[in-house]
């Protein structure tokens, strides 16, 4: 007992001390570690719940002894920013009742997982009155300081459709990470939510929208796109380059009870991120399919606590043209699809086998990092080596 709180003493000297040093150096590294990651836009139809995820990162290992308490506020502007003050809906308080806006009692709610840097906001039963930018803010508070408070510069978009809108877009990843090279399909479906009306889409265009508005401009990209039976709208990018990164929109042409009405729905963002070795991601060479398949994808991270969030994908073949498993199953191949799964966040679980004879499977990892005092956020793709599956016997 008396090692463990000569060491409990001694850690909390060190992290003062080294807490104080970074008050005097105006270049410390604590600075370069506030950062705050939403998805730029969501949607939702009236009367359903939508989760907000608020990933950050904050190099909390070093200074945990002097953490007291932290602070959680919700924000909901207009437009395309987070507001200030008068716009707070959430704050969380220490020791007292957290404040709520009258306005979202009973339906809002925020759990907080701030080991793994997340915090989630959810609105439940939505009207057409939350169609708000919503923003996630935070402030830890130590025993001699408090940190400033730190948050997206954009937040979160919230598009409300209720019945009276002709169309929803459903089934649209918001961003598709890919290399220059990579072949990429953009996914959109077209859903009506009036019973009474048969809706079939007739043609589709994709365009660019604006990356600070949104404003879709049909204009600036006008290509065609395959439509199935079930209204799913598709868009082939063979061979994308730096040009293609952006956000991008559909202008739809829908056949409604003999009438042709045109809709612009919002579509994903395509980032383009060049390839880097900084993950030394492992894989085996080859394993022979037996029942059913774990294929492990492992890698190293050499700064953690800069780490805002991850994601695992696992794809067949080189050039991003169809995955096994991705966090969106409109993106896995039919075959794959609802079969395959991820074990310890990066594991591949194949059940089942299908394709030819020694195909290769790719894990791809994707990581948001902090870099910089500004919310300034970098992407790291990297693809592993790759392994051979064979089902001879």
């Amino acid at each position: 007992m008396i090692l463990k709180a000569w060491h409990t003493n001694t850690m909390l000297s060190c992290a003062l001390l080294l807490f104080m040093l970074c008050l005097w150096d105006t270049h410390c590294e604590i600075s370069e570690e506030y950062c705050m990651d939403q998805p730029l836009r969501i949607e939702a139809a009236v009367g359903e719940a939508v989760t907000i995820p608020c990933h950050f990162t904050f190099p909390e290992e070093e200074y945990r002894y002097m953490i007291t308490h932290r602070f959680v506020t919700v924000k909901a502007g207009n437009e395309y920013h987070c507001g200030d003050k008068k716009h707070k809906i959430y704050h969380s308080t220490n020791g007292w009742k957290n404040f709520l806006s009258r306005k979202y009692r009973g339906r809002l709610s925020v759990n907080q997982d701030l080991r793994q840097g997340l915090l989630s906001v959810t609105i439940a039963n939505i009207t057409k009155a939350d169609a708000k930018n919503y923003c996630c803010q935070i402030q830890v508070y130590m025993q001699y300081y408090a940190t400033p408070e730190w948050q997206s510069p954009w937040g979160t978009k919230l598009v409300v459709k209720d019945d009276n809108d002709e169309v929803l877009s459903l089934g649209t990843r918001p961003v598709i990470y890919a290399f220059p090279g990579d072949k990429v399909t953009l996914l959109s479906q077209v859903t009506s939510r009036k019973v009474d009306t048969i809706s079939r889409v007739i043609a589709c265009h994709i365009g660019r929208a604006s990356e600070f508005s949104h404003a879709c401009d049909v204009n600036t990209k006008r290509e065609g796109c395959r439509i199935s039976e079930d209204n799913i709208l598709s868009f082939k990018i063979r061979q994308v380059t730096r040009l293609h990164h952006g956000l991008y929109c559909w202008r739809v042409e829908i056949s409604t009870n003999g009438k042709r009405i045109t809709h612009i729905i919002q579509g994903p963002e395509i980032r383009i991120i060049g390839q880097t070795s900084n993950l030394k991601i492992e894989q085996p060479e080859q394993y022979k399919f037996q029942n059913s398949t774990i294929i492990t994808c492992n890698f190293t991270r050499s700064q953690d606590r800069d780490i805002i969030h991850t994601e695992v994908y696992w794809m067949i073949g080189e050039t991003g043209v169809a995955f096994v498993y991705h966090p969106d199953p409109d993106y896995i191949l039919p075959d794959y699809r609802g079969k395959t799964r991820l074990l310890n966040d990066t594991n591949l679980l194949l059940p089942e086998f299908h394709g030819a004879d020694n195909i290769t499977f790719y894990c791809l990892v994707m990581i948001r990092m902090c870099s910089g005092i500004h919310n300034e956020i970098t992407t790291i793709l990297e693809r592993g080596p790759g392994t051979r599956l064979s089902d001879n016997d």
